[in-house]
């Protein structure tokens, strides 16, 4: 994750978990206990845990090799039991995402100026925002807005937006430095 995009804090919260999947034998270099053999009961209970997860993955590898372009399923099959992490960078990927444009007028209508934000995909001879390990939080949260329905976009938790768009009608210096 780390290698194909600018996932900032996301990369550490990946990898870090993963460590987990390392076999005890890497940690050894620095203490070295004395290894014990397995009893047959444990050998079999691991070979039925792979036994089953294995099954389990046919759905999955049939779903990334597909090419008809039906539905994806990735984790149909694992869900329901919670044998395996089924979390990603994200847990889930939709097939529609709107990517919001914020504008102003200043004038009531008359003219509108769409406003730049320094991580969000804009001018095309930009050159693209490298932020990490941080995030530019304010592009964030609008980036994660076009994942929701427009009709709904602006309700709930969005709040927060009606609120930003106010400062910057008022003038609020802090809040025009977000977008600087």
């Amino acid at each position: 994750i780390a290698a194909s995009g600018n996932f900032s804090i996301l990369n550490h919260l990946t990898v870090v978990p993963a460590l987990a999947c390392l076999d005890d034998g890497v940690f050894r270099r620095t203490a070295a206990p004395a290894r014990r053999k397995r009893s047959a009961l444990r050998w079999l209970a691991d070979l039925a845990v792979v036994g089953v997860v294995g099954w389990l993955s046919r759905p999955v590898v049939a779903n990334l090799l597909q090419t008809s372009g039906r539905g994806q399923v990735m984790n149909a099959s694992f869900d329901p039991w919670r044998l395996v992490n089924t979390y990603g960078a994200f847990g889930s990927v939709g097939e529609r995402r709107y990517e919001p444009i914020v504008s102003l007028s200043p004038d009531g209508g008359a003219t509108w100026t769409e406003l730049e934000f320094p991580c969000k995909p804009g001018d095309v001879a930009r050159r693209p925002c490298f932020s990490a390990p941080y995030h530019h939080r304010l592009d964030w949260n609008i980036w994660f807005i076009g994942f929701k329905p427009h009709q709904q976009m602006l309700r709930g938790r969005e709040r927060w937006l009606y609120a930003f768009l106010a400062k910057l009608l008022d003038g609020d210096a802090l809040a025009r430095s977000l977008l600087a």
